[in-house]
């Protein structure tokens, strides 16, 4: 029983070393073949508008903008 559960305790540790090296690697080529990421604009370098119905900050390209007020949402722009 013993030297059943010690081979059945090698074959599942070499499944897992062997699953973990294969992902490793593929991993490794997988970046190799994707084209570096372009920078993005920094998100901090966004102006931030405040909403004119409950004062919180949204970026002003998120913002819906009604008579040169802005809003966080429709919903608040109806009100």
């Amino acid at each position: 029983m013993i030297r059943f559960l010690t081979i059945l305790l090698c074959i599942f540790a070499f499944f897992w070393l062997a699953k973990r090296i294969f992902r490793y690697f593929l991993g490794r080529w997988l970046m190799n073949l994707q084209p570096p990421m372009q920078t993005k604009v920094n998100n901090l370098s966004e102006k931030l508008v405040q909403c004119d119905y409950c004062q919180t900050f949204v970026p002003q390209v998120k913002a819906i903008e009604v008579a040169q007020r802005f809003y966080c949402s429709q919903e608040h722009a109806k009100l």
